[in-house]
């Protein structure tokens, strides 16, 4: 579900629209990964930097969220978010078990067959959008070098999962959420 939300006292970089008359226009996209304790920035599918940062209880999942920045508010040095929650699941797995079956001559014999088990259903992530946001703690430095880039269409995405195997030249960033 899509959502407009508000994100107050929250560590998320803004930035003024005077950094789009300057020429840098192109959206960023951000990924914090709950795995490896990193943010991950990308501009026009490349990669500009990574760095560590603090999450409050990495033991506890956080879930994935995708937040966007849509628009200037009329104070024109924030931005209205929309976000996104992925559910998440566990994979089908295959499981290994043994059954009897008759043969052509009528013996009972065993036989071994790999099922696969259904994936539970989708659950909810166990924190709320801002509540991911809040554990999530972005050094200054880190803060002001993606400040200047933010512009509208800009990504923020936030997951327990590390980078995807995907993820790499001419690609955003991918995640599996499963």
């Amino acid at each position: 579900m899509t959502a407009p939300i508000a994100i107050d006292n929250v560590p998320i970089p803004l930035t003024k629209p005077a950094r789009i008359a300057e020429g840098s226009d192109r959206p960023i996209a951000i990924f914090v990964s709950r795995k490896n304790g990193r943010i991950y920035v990308r501009q026009n599918f490349a990669p500009l930097f990574d760095a560590p940062v603090q999450i409050d209880n990495p033991q506890q999942p956080i879930g994935t969220h995708v937040y966007t920045a849509m628009n200037y508010l009329p104070d024109h040095s924030t931005f209205r978010w929309t976000e996104t929650t992925l559910p998440t699941s566990a994979a089908a797995r295959k499981v290994e078990r043994w059954k009897y079956v008759r043969d052509e001559y009528g013996r009972r014999r065993r036989v071994r067959v790999m099922e696969e088990v259904a994936a539970p259903e989708a659950s909810q992530p166990s924190s709320t959008p801002a509540e991911a946001l809040a554990r999530i703690h972005i050094p200054q430095d880190v803060i002001d070098q993606i400040s200047p880039l933010m512009v509208p269409g800009s990504s923020l995405v936030v997951s327990d999962q590390g980078l995807g195997g995907e993820t790499g030249d001419h690609t955003d960033f991918i995640v599996v959420t499963r």
